[in-house]
């Protein structure tokens, strides 16, 4: 799910978890959810203006997704992992 200030977007792929192991076969296809789908009220807990960050809020962000983070972020036009 994807919430923005002027954008909502959500999808599912439903799982089958018999018969294991899993297989391709136990994923379905993505199905986008309708706009109407998402509570409104998760627009109401969006951070509203700037906010400063602090160097403990990007020391959390490269462990998580820094070049050696748990899920490193990847540069799409260069292919280039981490923050």
């Amino acid at each position: 799910m994807g919430v923005f200030p002027k954008e909502r977007h959500a999808c599912l792929a439903r799982i089958r978890r018999q018969p294991k192991p899993w297989t391709a076969k136990n994923f379905g296809a993505v199905e986008w959810l309708p706009e109407a789908s998402i509570d409104p009220m998760l627009l109401d807990i969006l951070p509203r203006g700037a906010r400063e960050m602090t160097s403990r809020d990007l020391a959390t962000l490269d462990k998580c997704f820094g070049a050696k983070g748990k899920f490193p972020a990847v540069k799409i036009e260069t292919g280039e992992v981490g923050l």
